[in-house]
Order: C-alpha cells, then sequence, then structure tokens
C-alpha cells in the first residue's frame, strides 16, 4: 500500500487534526472516539480501530477499495472531510467562551452530527454529503467568532516605542506572532486572549487581550512579551537557562487593572505548558497559582508623552492575583 500518497491527500485534515490535538482535543466532548488516522500497520484494517461506526467504516473501506478507483476517491473524500470536521469543531469550541449557550449548542450539534453519520452505515457517500453540511455549518460559525488580530493597529500604537532593552518594539511583538494560528481563550464576550510564538523558540511569545467587539483600532486592550516562561514550571531550577520577564504594554493606563488577573493566569498556564487538567493535576495547579508569580514583571503606558524614555512610561503594579482557572489555556 502506498501510504506516501494516502498521508498527502490527507494532509489538511492531519493539519486539523495536528491542531485539534494541540488544543487538547481528548478533553473535549465527541472527540475520544472520533479519531482522524485510520490504523495503518494491519492491511485488514480490523484492528485498533477508531470508536465511531462511521470511522470505522472509513478506515475498512481505505483498505478494501481498489487504489485509484472512483470508489477511493470518495473514501479519501470522506476520509479528509472527517478530519476538518473534527479540528473545524475543536478550533469552534475553544475559541467560544467556556460554558456559553452558543459552545454549548455547538457542542449538541456536533453530537447530533456524528449520530446522523453513523446512522450513514457503510453508505460512504452518505458520509460525504452529512459531513460536507458539517463543514459548512463550522466554517461560516469560525468565520463568525474568529477575531482577527489587530496588526495594523498594532503597529500604529507602538510607533516609536522601544524595548527596555532598545529594541523595536513592534519588531519584538511581530517576533512572538510568527506562528500561525494564533492560540486563542475567549473568557467571555468582550475579552479574548490570543498568542503566538517565535519559531524555533517557544519561549519568545507575544500576547494580545483583545475585545472583539470592538473596531479594528479599538481592539487592543493590552500588549505583552513573555520571553523564557514557556515550560520554565516544569524544569528544574538548576537547568534554567532564560530568565523569566513579562512586559505588558497597556493603551490606557486604566485598564492594567482590569486586564493583569487574566494575563497573570495566562503566564501560570505558559510556565505549565498549558493543555492543563487541572480536575486530573490539582496539586500541581494549586502550587504554580500559590504566593507571588515567579516571573518579573513590568507594565507601561502607550500613551505616556514620554516612549523615547522608557522608564518614564512605566507602571505601578496592582496585585498579581489569577483570575481565572490555569486549564482555561490550551496550546
Amino acid at each position: 500500500m502506498n501510504w506516501t500518497k494516502r498521508w498527502s491527500a490527507l494532509g489538511l485534515g492531519l493539519l486539523l487534526l495536528a491542531l485539534a490535538r494541540g488544543l487538547g482535543a481528548a478533553e473535549l466532548p465527541y472527540t475520544s472516539d472520533d479519531y482522524l488516522v485510520c490504523p495503518y500497520g494491519d492491511e485488514t484494517g480490523k484492528e485498533h480501530q477508531p470508536g465511531r461506526a462511521s470511522r470505522r467504516a472509513i478506515c475498512q473501506a481505505e483498505h478494501s477499495v481498489k487504489r485509484g478507483s472512483a470508489a477511493d476517491k470518495l473514501v479519501n473524500e470522506a476520509a479528509i472531510l472527517a478530519g476538518q470536521t473534527y479540528g473545524g469543531y475543536v478550533r469552534l469550541v475553544r475559541n467560544l467562551p467556556r460554558g456559553s449557550a452558543v459552545q454549548q449548542r455547538v457542542i449538541a450539534e456536533q453530537k447530533a452530527f456524528l449520530e446522523e453519520r453513523d446512522r450513514c452505515g457503510q453508505d460512504i457517500r452518505c458520509m460525504v454529503r452529512v459531513e460536507k453540511a458539517r463543514l459548512e455549518v463550522l466554517l461560516d460559525l469560525l468565520r463568525q467568532t474568529e477575531v482577527a488580530f489587530p496588526f495594523d493597529a498594532m503597529e500604529r500604537m507602538t510607533q516609536g516605542w522601544k524595548t527596555a532593552q532598545g529594541r523595536s518594539l513592534k519588531d519584538r511583538l511581530l517576533q512572538g506572532l510568527a506562528i500561525y494560528p494564533l492560540r486563542s481563550a475567549a473568557l467571555d464576550e468582550k475579552t479574548q486572549l490570543q498568542w503566538g510564538f517565535m519559531p524555533h523558540a517557544a519561549t519568545v511569545q507575544t500576547l494580545g487581550v483583545l475585545n472583539p467587539q470592538a473596531k479594528e483600532a479599538k481592539r487592543i486592550l493590552a500588549l505583552v512579551t513573555a520571553d523564557g516562561l514557556y515550560r520554565a514550571g516544569r524544569l528544574d531550577a538548576s537547568v534554567r537557562t532564560e530568565a523569566e520577564n513579562l512586559r505588558i504594554y497597556v493603551p490606557h493606563r486604566a485598564d492594567l487593572a482590569v486586564v493583569l488577573p487574566a494575563i497573570t493566569s495566562w503566564a501560570l498556564a505558559d510556565r505549565l505548558g498549558f493543555n492543563i487538567d487541572c480536575a486530573k493535576d490539582a496539586e500541581l495547579c494549586r502550587a504554580a497559582q500559590e504566593g507571588s508569580p515567579p516571573f518579573a514583571v513590568e507594565a507601561y503606558d502607550l500613551s505616556c508623552k514620554q516612549k523615547a524614555d522608557v522608564p518614564a512610561c512605566r507602571l505601578p503594579l496592582p496585585p498579581l492575583r489569577p483570575s481565572l482557572p490555569l486549564d482555561s489555556f490550551w496550546q
């Protein structure tokens, strides 16, 4: 069997699978038995099958149809669509505020979709029809809920600014947003966190705190650079080589007290590498939130008229108290 060809054909679905796994898909309802990748060690396709009947049917068909035939192309389409609907569902649920009515509706609709696909039995054409309809709904909802990062507003807001180390602030922020798609966590209808990191340097990160309902020019509530934080809490102090620094830039100084608790929560989750399950790792989450955060924090007022003198624009910090469960953030 030419598995190289098969993997190439499934590229888009597998990309969404990787994203879904990175978002902690196994913890979401209706995902654990809907694997995207069929087993390839056994030509019969009968061992180690996914839990859902429709996914098993697709996997078994992949092993039985003649390569290059019309049936093979149909099965391949069903497998790709399965990957796209799976990844789209996971991304959408993670984009929505936890426990919100719209998130619960999306979860209920996913359950109905999977049950409808299972009712197709061995009819691959039926599965393709059901998957296409579901994917159209998911993509429409993603377009409605995903918030574009306001790069133009960020550039205008940081024009002429340097970091405390003398670098262009805009360049440093862009450096930490180089990996796409950005990860996100919707806290409520008016607050969303989006973050990224530098290729081959996951400890160089940028975080934006955004108001999704605001116009692009006023969407930014805070911009944050994080250096040395990622997974630092998983490392023994003797092997850490980077200083941990969090620098927060707010367009309005009054916003600092509002956004700081969420930023603190994100930073503590970042130190643990994200993707935490506090129900299973309660002690880890508790210990991470005890005492003062073990990283340096500085805050700056982007509306400061003395931006050429960076220290002059530094703001006093309110107490650093996390406001969110550390398992609110997935990467």
